[in-house]
């Protein structure tokens, strides 16, 4: 066997500020070693010189994740490893690869600098040497932050940039109020006898528009922002002396302007004048930020850094050219449309009457690479624009609904926020020469599958390409069916979190808005985790809504930004992310740490929203609830839901951490919602049952317009997922009522709304489909999944989604492009779904907090009727890197039972197969026919396991 998936911390190459270590390792096959088991192992520390600092002696256990030790104690600022060492059952040693991981810095002797504030980019600089020889350093770790964010070059080489990734906008986006984030490097390897350092600040967060109602301001003494640099090179020799080097004037440190860098800024792009130069060196001067308390709030991060893929940088697929003033007249076509002339050789030339269109065929978050050349001496502007869609002519301007241009121009109003203003979302250059110019816009990023660029004189457009941008590097799952649309769902979904998970979770990487919406931050949790490896990433969102200027009275969007009467409205579904996402993260990794460390937080913040002896809430009813859901429950409905969600969470939390106390009062808490919701919202007159989700609240339409219902979809869902019924025959009316809604029969439930169709909004749709497995409706929930009418997944697929949309109706055939001004085509929250197609259709479920079986097998496949052109599902395949390792699942069926099916369960591990009977016996795991159980479970060993009829 072989290990691998070092994690320290749930990290990989982190900052430790603890004497508390958390290790975790993986394990895999190998042809050469057949051992299948660890019987014990052993942690070693290594500092700089690869000498052993630490070591957890033997110990004799099997588990691989979650050994912990304390008292730990290690020097600051420094670089070291840690590797394992197993033995299998035959005593054979197995050692890991080493993992690096730093140690805190301790800022006290090194002070914030600054410019003078008259550049977009300036460059701080700084020229040291050694005090001895290069070869006989020990280790070097520098220390950095910069707000805006800062690019990091040391002798021309920037120590961003490795294994074809680049890392960019570091620190990483927090409330800096309260919290900002530094990184540390291993510089051991880039250091000579004279070096020289070379760091760039650009806008980023502190300084562009995204900070607008951030109040950063507040941070400076003058109430005037400016860019912020601190640094400490901890360069330690063999011979036991140190040499530091910070930027409290040691050595002195100077800045220039990059004049030809005009602007930079996330909504709008960058503006490069190439008819600039760079001014002379300039002394820096002190910020006016009260010093010893900024730095105090300066914390370890390397899990926030967003990423340049550029090993994955693509090319255009397809080129057109066209002449924006020929507008064609078309009667269909309100606003008309304009001719493209596809361009099929790479002679891209632009000029005043040509605009170039780039289709790049996948809608991501992206930089822009390019390379031109003007073909006159003529001063020329160059505007290089981003899109997501392009027009299709339907709609009007002057109402500013669907087009906001001729059919086939770039559409750009979707990028508009009423709110957050007008994103240009592109990128200029200004020549005046006929040389080759190429640049990498990288202090902004786009959500965009197309580029228009536009110029006032001719202009060669020799390259271009599309980059990628994520702070996820490794996918953590895959997924294939027998149906293409599912397939292209599925890599939507993929798209879409890869999109939206920089820094911090955000809403969409395009319009003039990109925030920490934390209800699609919680709803996608699980699917996010499962998705890419981000445990990391959400470990860092944990402290960022956890260090706030409110601390525990987490908000609608953190950290806020945005308009502020949203951002700072404690909501149902919103601000609870405090408690559901550290006991999401917990019940993925098993540590205890994610909800201990917050959870007098988590008890704070349940007492602000109401007292736990009264069902009584402070969550605001009239904004959020069931978001863009087509037949909403009420918002008052919803707060009292999430109020039970997050009562029946804080129990179990507390239960998990010996406060048996807080565990009483909160299912009390729980109970008295149970007897609200059954005294307000249930009415059984005649028999009947039904819940008013409308009706008792005495409320009609949705903030966003739409018309609250009773028996809302989403109402009955979580009272059936919370158990909120009284016994079972109120519990199978509400699963019938459920039924019926979905079904829509002759579209008797929602006359505007096709058959077998969801009508579930932000707040419904993660536990739509679990919870309709949970209730045995499988074929119902295999139902909405192939659905391909509005609403639906599907139908955002059949009209050329590559991926999530915000809204069900974002873009129809019939209608065109949503006349609503906040309609993003790069979200993430409905793909919330991947959780049930990796843990029902798929069939993995892991949870490392169930000691007995922590990996369950347990396909669910697809026995429904055909009801539309899509294929049922037959065939399926995939894996889930789980905390154990790798599991990976295939089943084949004949619609009615299961008749082929492989497993794959890692080393070290064993799963429970659990299977319906039927199955069971098509696949000769059950002998006797005559057995009366509905279910068949197997224990299975590590290895590849394989059943067929």
């Amino acid at each position: 066997m072989e290990i691998y998936g070092l994690k320290l911390n749930n990290e990989t190459n982190p900052i430790i500020n603890s004497n508390v270590f958390n290790f975790s390792w993986k394990f895999k096959e190998t042809d050469n070693i057949q051992s299948n088991k660890q019987v014990s192992y052993q942690i070693f520390i290594y500092d700089g010189t690869h000498k052993t600092v630490w070591n957890s002696e033997k110990i004799q256990s099997s588990k691989s994740i979650n050994n912990e030790f304390a008292d730990i104690q290690l020097e600051d600022q420094e670089t070291y490893s840690w590797q394992v060492k197993v033995n299998d059952e035959s005593n054979k040693e197995i050692y890991s690869k080493e993992s690096k991981f730093y140690t805190e810095t301790n800022w006290k002797d090194s002070d914030f600098i600054s410019s003078d504030n008259n550049s977009s980019l300036p460059v701080f600089t700084t020229q040291f040497k050694l005090n001895d020889n290069p070869d006989s350093i020990k280790s070097a770790t520098l220390s950095i932050t910069g707000l805006g964010t800062y690019q990091l070059i040391l002798n021309d080489q920037n120590l961003g940039e490795h294994n074809d990734i680049k890392e960019m906008l570091n620190p990483g986006w927090s409330d800096y109020h309260t919290q900002i984030n530094y990184q540390s490097f291993d510089v051991k390897n880039s250091l000579s006898e004279n070096n020289t350092l070379k760091i760039p600040i650009g806008k980023g967060y502190l300084l562009g528009r995204i900070s607008q109602f951030s109040n950063y301001e507040s941070i400076f003494s003058d109430n005037v922002k400016s860019p912020l640099l601190i640094l400490k090179l901890m360069i330690k020799f063999d011979n036991g002396k140190k040499q530091v080097i910070t930027t409290s004037n040691n050595p002195k440190w100077q800045f220039f302007d990059q004049l030809n860098h005009v602007d930079n800024d996330i909504y709008d792009g960058e503006i490069i004048d190439f008819t600039l130069g760079s001014t002379d060196t300039k002394s820096v001067t002190a910020p006016k930020i009260d010093q010893p308390t900024v730095k105090k709030i300066l914390t370890p991060s390397n899990s926030a850094k967003v990423y340049e893929i550029l090993k994955d940088k693509q090319n255009p697929i397809l080129t057109y050219s066209y002449n924006p003033n020929k507008v064609i007249a078309n009667p269909n076509l309100e606003l008309g449309e304009v001719e493209l002339t596809k361009i099929t050789d790479s002679n891209w030339i632009a000029d005043k009457s040509t605009r170039l269109l780039f289709y790049f065929g996948q809608n991501m978050a992206a930089t822009i690479n390019i390379t031109f050349q003007s073909k006159t001496n003529v001063k020329t502007k160059v505007h290089v624009k981003t899109g997501e869609i392009l027009n299709d002519g339907q709609g009007s301007i002057e109402n500013k609904t669907g087009s906001d241009g001729p059919k086939n121009s770039l559409h750009h109003r979707n990028l508009i926020s009423e709110i957050g203003g007008d994103a240009k979302s592109e990128e200029v250059f200004i020549v005046q020469d006929n040389n080759d110019h190429q640049y990498n816009a990288t202090w902004t990023f786009h959500g965009f599958r197309y580029i228009e660029v536009e110029v006032d004189n001719p202009v060669y457009i020799k390259g271009i390409q599309q980059i990628p941008v994520t702070s996820l590097l490794h996918k953590n799952a895959n997924l294939k069916t027998n149906n293409s649309d599912l397939n292209r769902l599925i890599k939507n979904i993929q798209y879409g979190e890869q999109s939206n998970y920089l820094s911090i979770p955000i809403d969409s990487p395009n319009r003039a808005e990109r925030a920490g919406w934390s209800a699609d931050a919680q709803i996608f949790t699980t699917s996010g985790l499962m998705g890419f490896d981000s445990t990391a990433f959400l470990k860092n969102y944990l402290e960022v809504i956890n260090n706030t200027e409110d601390k525990s009275a987490y908000k609608s969007i953190m950290p806020k930004s945005f308009l502020p009467q949203l951002a700072q409205l404690q909501a149902a579904g919103w601000s609870d992310i405090g408690i559901i996402l550290p006991w999401k993260l917990y019940k993925f990794t098993g540590n205890e740490s994610f909800i201990s460390k917050y959870y007098s937080n988590m008890v704070e913040y349940m007492n602000l929203i109401g007292s736990t002896n009264d069902v009584d809430t402070n969550y605001d009813d009239k904004v959020f609830g069931d978001w863009l859901g087509f037949a909403p429950a009420s918002t008052p409905y919803m707060n009292a839901i999430y109020r039970a969600f997050t009562a029946q969470i804080m129990a179990e939390v507390s239960h998990v951490l010996n406060y048996f106390d807080k565990e009483k009062e909160y299912k009390k808490l729980f109970s008295l919602i149970k007897d609200f919701i059954q005294e307000k919202y249930v009415s059984n007159i005649n028999g009947k049952f039904n819940l008013l989700t409308k009706t008792a609240d005495n409320v009609d339409k949705s903030f966003q317009g739409y018309s609250f219902v009773d028996n809302s979809q989403t109402g009955l869902l979580w009272f059936l997922k919370l158990h909120l019924y009284s016994d079972k025959s109120q519990k199978d009316s509400a699963i019938q009522v459920l039924k019926t809604s979905i079904e829509n029969n002759g579209q008797t439930i929602r006359t505007n709304m096709p058959e077998n169709s969801l009508a579930v909004g932000f707040l419904g749709i993660n536990i739509l489909l679990p919870t309709l497995s949970e209730i045995h409706l499988n074929d119902t929930a295999y139902n909405l999944l192939l659905s391909d009418e509005n609403p639906s997944w599907l139908l955002a697929v059949k009209n050329g989604a590559t991926t999530l949309w915000e809204r069900w109706d974002s873009y129809t055939k019939e209608k065109g492009i949503s006349p609503d001004a906040m309609n993003s085509f790069n979200h993430y929250a409905y793909g919330s779904i991947a959780e049930w197609l990796y843990s029902q259709m798929l069939g993995i479920k892991v949870d490392p907090t169930n000691q007995k079986y922590p990996i369950i097998i347990s396909p669910v496949i697809d026995t429904g009727e055909k009801y539309n052109d899509q294929e049922r599902i037959k065939h399926v395949s995939g894996f889930l890197e789980t905390i154990y390792g790798q599991v990976a699942v295939e089943w084949k069926s004949n619609d009615k039972v299961m008749t082929e099916l492989t497993i794959d369960i890692p080393v070290n591990s064993e799963a429970l197969l659990k299977l319906d009977s039927a199955s069971a016996k098509n696949l000769g795991l059950l002998k006797d026919t005559n057995d009366s159980t509905d279910t068949f479970d197997l224990k299975l060993g590590f290895g590849k396991h394989s059943f067929k009829n």
